[in-house]
């Protein structure tokens, strides 16, 4: 997996579903059952992780509903993406020079 920048645009992870919270969202990934408990906040970037948003423009959005800036918000975003790829919830898509994307290997 490349390291995350402003650029990367993580995609959520097919094996994973998700179940509403009171604050938030559990998610599980099917293949070995784990679940994980998000905040709210941490669920909308889930949400956000559709392989052509970029960290920046999550962070804009995170912003957006919380009344942060971008610079305020990008960190804390990258953070919680970083999180979602080492526990599988997310990977990144690579985009080949035909244009066609495929997921980065896994490390």
């Amino acid at each position: 997996m490349n390291p995350l920048n402003h650029q990367s645009t993580p995609r959520r992870s097919d094996d994973a579903t998700a179940e509403a919270s009171p604050t938030g969202a559990v998610l599980q990934k099917a293949k070995d059952s784990i679940k994980f408990e998000l905040n709210a906040s941490a669920f909308a970037i889930w949400n956000l992780c559709d392989g052509k948003t970029t960290l920046v423009e999550m962070a804009d959005a995170i912003g957006v509903l919380t009344g942060a800036t971008t610079a305020e918000t990008l960190s804390e975003v990258a953070r919680t993406v970083a999180e979602f790829y080492r526990v599988g919830l997310a990977t990144e898509l690579a985009t080949a020079s035909n244009g066609s994307t495929d997921p980065l290997p896994a490390l």
